[in-house]
């Protein structure tokens, strides 16, 4: 009989525990966030990441910045949770040996002048250091992008330009949203590190 009761009384306690010290507010408060602020603080956390992959790979801490904003939501997309990529980098050819997650994706399809979802495979890192190391040593590793590096490293709108025309990704716009991005957020202060 006893132990009937002290069950219920225990249950109960624990409740009364955890609406005491749980905070109602902090999922409402993160949902709130503006997208501004969820930027920024996907800027401070990557930031020191991207200087030190512009000392080691000569991309501008500016652009890696602003492709990881773009490419992965500010590190909310599923591909930069499930797969640490945040640059949208893909399988590709046979090259590749490291892990892999495909997912759908909304393409521009040029011929059709729409877009199209469809399922594509991106590559998957263990840590998004190693992914960002990726991004630029797969800047550095494909030819499309080897005029990318006649610009100056403090040459934000050249690079933007040039990843938009060296087809790094199928948005028209792919170059103006990157500037608006350093621009906004003053990304190019770090070009200066």
């Amino acid at each position: 009989m006893r132990k009937i009761v002290v069950i219920p009384t225990l249950i109960y306690f624990l409740l009364i525990f955890f609406a005491y010290f749980y905070d109602y507010d902090s999922p409402k408060k993160a949902k709130n966030r503006t997208v501004d602020e969820q930027m920024r603080d996907y800027i401070s956390q990557y930031a020191d990441m991207a200087v030190a992959e512009m000392k080691r790979g000569k991309v501008p801490a500016s652009i890696t910045l602003a492709q990881g904003v773009l490419e992965s939501k500010y590190g909310q997309s599923t591909l930069a949770v499930k797969a640490n990529n945040h640059f949208g980098i893909k399988v590709g050819g046979a090259d590749w040996k490291g892990g892999r997650y495909c997912a759908y994706t909304n393409e521009f399809n040029k011929k059709l002048n729409k877009m199209e979802r469809k399922i594509a495979c991106f590559r998957s890192y263990e840590s998004a250091q190693e992914g960002f190391a990726h991004h630029s040593d797969f800047l550095i590793s494909r030819p499309r992008y080897a005029g990318l590096f006649e610009f100056d490293i403090r040459d934000y709108k050249g690079w933007a330009h040039g990843l938009e025309a060296a087809g790094y990704a199928t948005d028209s716009q792919y170059g103006e949203k990157l500037i608006d991005i350093i621009e906004r957020f003053k990304l190019y202060e770090y070009d200066q590190r």
